[in-house]
């Protein structure tokens, strides 16, 4: 049940966004993982949980599941998801005004090793583009404009160099085209 219920909340976010059926199963897929011992489906069903709060504009509640999968992800040793958590936080930081903290979140995130191409497999993109578009907006919000579009230029050019287009649409659509 857990698997199925992974991969139809995966589905249902990827195309719907947010909703009760799928904030539901995302809750149900923790359930299951916790109860057998399933640390990479916890993680994922954190990651849904928080994706799906983010969607609905609850950031409050998003901010605390960021936490909580910081807090799994330290006992797994996965460096992707290590980074990924802090994202988690920075993102509704950033929508909660508290720009320093964003900030904080994505310099800790990108201070932390990376798995080159680790993203294809699970992230759907890379997690450092990703970083770097919210560390960008930020920038701009706090005025460092220059740096700002610095940032983007060196982001949208490294999702070039990966010849991955979910990592090049990531940083277009969520910093390039909407600062420029």
């Amino acid at each position: 049940r857990m698997l199925l219920l992974t991969l139809w909340a995966s589905h249902m976010a990827l195309t719907r966004g947010a909703g009760q059926s799928i904030r539901h199963a995302w809750q149900q897929v923790i359930e299951d993982a916790r109860t057998l011992g399933d640390t990479e489906h916890e993680l994922r069903g954190l990651w849904g949980l928080w994706h799906d709060h983010c969607c609905s504009n609850q950031h409050a509640p998003a901010l605390d599941l960021a936490n909580q999968y910081i807090q799994l992800s330290e006992r797994t040793g996965i460096l992707e998801r290590r980074v990924l958590g802090r994202r988690m936080r920075a993102t509704p930081l950033f929508q909660m005004a508290d720009f320093d903290g964003a900030r904080q979140a994505i310099s800790e995130a990108l201070s932390l090793p990376m798995m080159p191409r680790a993203h294809v497999i699970d992230s759907h993109f890379d997690q450092g583009i990703a970083a770097r578009s919210l560390k960008a907006q930020v920038q701009l919000l706090q005025g460092q404009v220059g740096q700002a579009l610095l940032t983007i230029e060196a982001n949208v050019e490294a999702a070039l160099t990966q010849h991955h287009p979910a990592s090049l649409w990531y940083t277009l659509g969520l910093s390039a085209i909407p600062i420029t």
